[in-house]
């Protein structure tokens, strides 16, 4: 009965983490100051109602407003209900394959990523620019405490493996200097092995799901496709395979 109470409370805190970088995402794309961002009242975006403290409750509100503002009757937008799903299991999907607090942390930084890339095909400079910074920072302290050569090995190749793909991609524009800035921050946090299955997953998802839009729309080549999210699934793809103890690179380098 406690490890359900568990899973329960921890979808609930996934959900209320969505709720909250979605709003953050908004609100900075609306270039609000920092206090707003952090502190600022919600607020309907068409008729400009405030918010009460029951609307504001992680996908509850959505289903008892029915999916629409209460006071103007205009849809909510239904991205809002399914990322605090989302995020919600993967906060149950952490805490079944326990992991640690780490993964967790670089989940939401990523999803943040994700959801910005998806909706305003953009994140936000200054605050890439200090996660890649302090990012960077975190490597140097783990490697001060416990000096390990490989670890110093595991960036460098990774860090040029993200930028040999971004100069391969410079023709075609199949990635922006976000997504490799992203790359940057996932190589200090991660060995090479795990940097390459992810990258290789995000890619393959991307590519799948590109192959399935352009069998729909034939115009698809001109249009904007935002890679992070892409990165998100590759992420929890691989978190997967780690959690059910399967190495990709034993079966592709022929180790079995």
């Amino acid at each position: 009965m406690l490890e359900i109470l568990n899973y329960i409370f921890l979808f609930f805190i996934g959900s209320v983490f969505a709720s909250f970088l979605n709003l953050c995402v908004y609100r900075i794309e609306q270039e609000s100051s920092f206090r707003d961002i952090l502190l600022g009242k919600s607020f309907c975006e068409e008729c400009n109602k405030r918010l009460g403290w029951l609307e504001l409750i992680p996908l509850l509100s959505f289903l008892f407003l029915r999916g629409k503002c209460s006071e103007c009757d205009c849809r909510i937008n239904i991205f809002h209900f399914l990322t605090e799903v989302i995020l919600g299991l993967c906060f149950v999907f952490l805490y079944f394959y326990s992991f640690d607090i780490y993964y967790y942390i670089f989940l939401l930084i990523l999803y943040f990523w994700a959801s910005s890339d998806f909706l305003y095909q953009t994140i936000p400079k200054n605050i890439t620019d200090v996660v890649l910074f302090l990012s960077f920072l975190f490597w140097l302290i783990i490697l001060f405490l416990d000096f390990d050569l490989y670890r110093v090995y595991s960036v460098v190749f990774s860090l040029i493996i993200a930028l040999f793909v971004f100069l391969i991609s410079l023709k075609k524009k199949a990635f922006g200097l976000g997504d490799i800035i992203v790359f940057f921050v996932l190589a200090f946090w991660f060995p090479l092995d795990f940097f390459l299955t992810t990258l290789l997953y995000s890619i393959l998802i991307g590519g799948l799901v590109g192959i399935f839009l352009v069998l729909k729309d034939k115009t698809f080549f001109k249009k904007y496709v935002p890679f992070l999210p892409f990165v998100f699934l590759g992420f929890l793809l691989n978190l997967y395979f780690q959690g059910e103890g399967i190495n990709p690179f034993d079966y592709i380098f022929g180790v079995w």
